[in-house]
């Protein structure tokens, strides 16, 4: 049995992504508008909290945890697409196992878990950007070096 986290960093790290001219939209300036961050889906044992912990502490650009709901409606609270153009929004996805009995001669998959990814939407027009590609079955193994990444590549000003 193989199960591949590759692409993981580390809780509280400095680590970056490397790719992030394949999922950073080009017009996001950070220094200039509120970055919707959605609350973490299905949440594990306090993510959406130690989320909230690690953008306080290394995202020095505005911010707001929210539902996606609320990412959704331009009509409601965050309704100025100036201010709020993107959002950072997770998206779920099975992690699944693969073996191979020899004595049947047939192949089994087995969903082992959920796996997390990121991705910007640009809230005005819809627009899904591509995910991260550094998916994880830990969103915060995930989300903290998606956030080192955005503050060292993005504009800033």
């Amino acid at each position: 049995m193989f199960v591949s986290l590759a692409g993981c960093g580390a809780i509280g790290s400095t680590i970056t992504f490397h790719n992030s001219d394949k999922w950073l939209p080009g017009k996001f300036h950070p220094a200039k508008t509120v970055l919707l961050v959605e609350v973490v889906p299905k949440p594990k044992s306090g993510a959406t909290k130690e989320m909230k912990v690690y953008l306080a502490k290394h995202y020095p650009y505005k911010y707001e945890v929210v539902t996606m709901d609320e990412i959704k409606d331009v009509k409601g609270k965050y309704s100025d697409l100036n201010t709020y153009p993107y959002a950072l929004v997770w998206s779920l996805h099975g992690v699944y196992v693969t073996d191979y009995d020899h004595f049947t001669h047939h192949m089994t998959k087995e969903m082992v878990g959920k796996g997390y990814d990121m991705n910007f939407y640009e809230r005005e027009t819809g627009h899904d950007y591509p995910k991260t590609t550094k998916g994880c079955t830990n969103p915060r193994l995930l989300f903290n070096p998606v956030i080192n990444t955005i503050v060292k590549y993005c504009h800033k000003g």
